[in-house]
This record gives C-alpha cells, structure tokens and sequence, in this order.
C-alpha cells in the first residue's frame, strides 16, 4: 500500500472517531446541548471547561477533515475511471445516489444530524468541477465559503438584533421540559415523528449554508491533494501555522460566546464561524498525521483500519448509541451531561477500533462499504458482462 493511501486512511481514521465526541451530544440529549454547556439544570462543575475544549479541539475539525476527504476520494475516483477508459461521471453519480439513499434513511430513522445527504449533495455539485482547473477550483472555494458565512452572520445578527428564538424553550431546560423531550425522543411513535420532522427542517436547511460551506471544503481537499500536502512531510510548517491560526479564531469565537451569554442561541447561530476556524485546525491535524503515517506502530496501524470503514463506523456509531438510549437506557436520555458523554464516546472509540481491526483483517473491506460499492456498480458490470 503506498504513502499516499496510507495517510488518507490514517486521517480518515481519526476524523471518523473525532466526529463522535460531537455528536454524541446530539445523539443522547437534547440539541441544545450540542452548543450551550448550560443546556438543563444540575449540571456538573465541569461541563463548562469541557465545553470550551470540546468546541476548541473537536467542533468543526474533525467533520472538516472527513469534509476535505470526501472531496479527494471523489478526486481520485474521478481520475482512477478516467485512466481506466470507464465512464468517471456516471460511476460517480450513482455512487452518490445511493449516498443519497444511505443518508436519508440514517437522518429519518436514527440520527436527525445525518452528514450523508449533506455529502451526497455537494458531491453531485463538485462531479461538474473535478476537471476545472486549479484556479477555478480554489475561487470557487473561497467563493462558496464567503457565501455560507455571509448567510449564517445574516441569521446571527437577526438572532441578536430582533431577538428571535430559533429554539421553542429557553435554557437551562428546567426538569419539566425535558421529561417531555425524554419522552418525545424515547417512544414510538412519538419518536418516529419527531425525527421525520426535525431532519426534514434540516433538509430545507441544507442549501441555505450547509452545501456552500462543504463544497469548499471538499474543493480544498482537492486543492491540497493536488500538491502532495497528504503526502508530503514538508508541507508541517504551513500546517503548524494553519493549526496556530485555526486556535486563535476559535478562541475569538469562544470569547464571543462567552460575551453573548453560554445560555444564549448565539452559541447555535455561531457555530458556521467555528467552522472557519475548524478548517484552519484540520489542515493543521491533517499534517501532524501525515507525519506518522507510515510509523509502525499499533494505534497507527488501528487508525487507518478505522479509515478503512469509516462508512460502516460512522452509522454504526448511531446505531449502538440509539441503542444504548432509546431501547436499552431510555432513562438516561438527556441526562448524562458532557464528562460521561465524552467518556462514553472515548469508550466506543475504543471498541470501534477493535472492531475495525477485526473485520478488515479477516473480510477486507467494511460491510456498508461493500454493500455501497455493489450497488453502485451493479449495472455497470451488468453492462460489461453483455457486450462481446
């Protein structure tokens, strides 16, 4: 397996794992507590500084570099089917169709944060620009990432300026409201419309912000793919001040919050300039890790098994936590706050990685992955097979 390969398992790896200690706060509670460290009452002293690390090293940077990556394994699909003689767009399309597919089942059945559609979405945009050239490619980036942040500072300011609410209950939640939220969340079928209401909101949301923002992130990728940064140790310096900038922004966001007030839903509209600041911190992951890609060393070697399947880690991470609290533990729903969350998420990291290790070795390839690939290609073989 080459270097290249290498490096993007191993930060395919980590992004995979790193998304989970975000989204498990949206998995088992409420949405609130995604982006307000003071979201019910009887919280622990430590769910403050907790959130402030958690928003400074997870938000936004993981799902930045799973963004990126998206982007580059289009890319070299893309060139792949061009040097094979196949028909690159057509393979690609269909792919992303049954992406389509796979997301909107996740988001209206187990977990209402899907990033698949999302994905899928902007995937079907970046197929048009996978040959532009280079300078194209990086315009229309930055282009799309004025766009989204324009748009979100819009619904900041009438967040602030009109004092509209976005969310129907004001924080800390008092124990009343979230018995009712538990509940809604814990029972069927209660549950069930519950879930098909909120992601179909998030749905309409999408081409708001949501695909402006991660068609640049995926066109970035492509840009830092093309010359050699996955690749190339020598690219650390820029990735260490790309990592320097992304912390400095992210505590201007911090302290903006802070300002506003933690309990206030500037925290939710705010999150768009955190993912700014969560692109500069993933560039700056992403050459960190380029650096021990090819150690020989076991957590190394376990990441990049996790890379492998990242499709099949990903829904299986909302698999067993929808388990664990909708059917196993319904009476822990929205009461766990952030220190037993982010244990939680680290202890299923651990066994993610066991679990990745385990299957690639002895099946080679993810379950959801080979399911995708068959789909996708099906009537691509289908035609092969026919003709003379």
């Amino acid at each position: 397996m080459t270097e290249r390969i290498q490096s993007l398992d191993l930060i395919r790896g980590v992004a995979i794992l790193g998304i989970l200690f975000m989204n498990i706060l949206a998995m088992a509670a409420p949405m609130e507590a995604y982006y307000s460290p003071v979201w019910r009452e009887g919280l622990s002293t430590l769910e403050i500084p907790l959130f402030h690390l958690q928003s400074l090293l997870f938000e936004s940077r993981f799902m930045s570099m799973f963004s990126m990556l998206f982007g580059v394994g289009l890319y070299i699909q893309y060139q792949s089917a061009l040097a094979k003689g196949l028909a690159a767009k057509s393979r690609l399309y269909s792919r992303l169709r049954w992406l389509l597919l796979f997301g909107l089942l996740h988001g209206f059945l187990l977990f209402v944060g899907d990033i698949l559609v999302l994905y899928s979405l902007c995937g079907f945009v970046l197929v048009w620009l996978l040959a532009s050239s280079n300078r194209k490619q990086l315009v229309l980036a930055i282009v799309f990432l004025c766009i989204g942040q324009l748009i979100m500072l819009a619904l900041m300011a009438w967040v602030y300026l009109k004092g509209e609410p976005m969310m129907l209950d004001q924080l800390p939640l008092t124990a009343e409201v979230l018995a009712e939220r538990q509940q809604l969340w814990t029972s069927y079928p209660a549950r069930l419309h519950a879930q098909f209401t909120e992601f179909g909101q998030i749905l309409l949301f999408l081409p708001v912000a949501g695909i402006w923002h991660n068609t640049a992130l995926m066109l970035i990728g492509i840009l830092l793919y093309k010359h050699g940064f996955f690749t190339q140790a020598r690219a650390l310096p820029w990735g260490l001040a790309s990592l320097a900038l992304g912390f400095a922004l992210g505590g201007l966001v911090q302290m903006m919050r802070v300002n506003l007030g933690l309990d206030s839903e500037m925290g939710f509209a705010s999150m768009m300039l955190m993912m700014i600041a969560g692109l500069f911190s993933a560039i700056g992951y992403c050459a960190l890790l380029v650096l021990v890609a090819n150690k020989a060393h076991w957590l190394v070697a376990l990441l990049k098994q996790a890379g492998r399947m990242a499709f099949t880690l990903y829904i299986g991470q909302s698999l067993v936590v929808y388990l664990l609290f909708v059917w196993l533990l319904p009476h822990l729903w929205g009461q766990l706050g952030r220190p037993e969350l982010l244990s939680l998420a680290l202890a299923l990291s651990v066994l993610q990685l066991w679990f990745a290790n385990y299957w690639v070795q002895k099946y080679g390839q993810g379950p959801l992955e080979k399911l995708w690939r068959h789909l996708a290609f099906r009537k691509f073989r289908a035609k092969a097979e026919q003709q003379p």
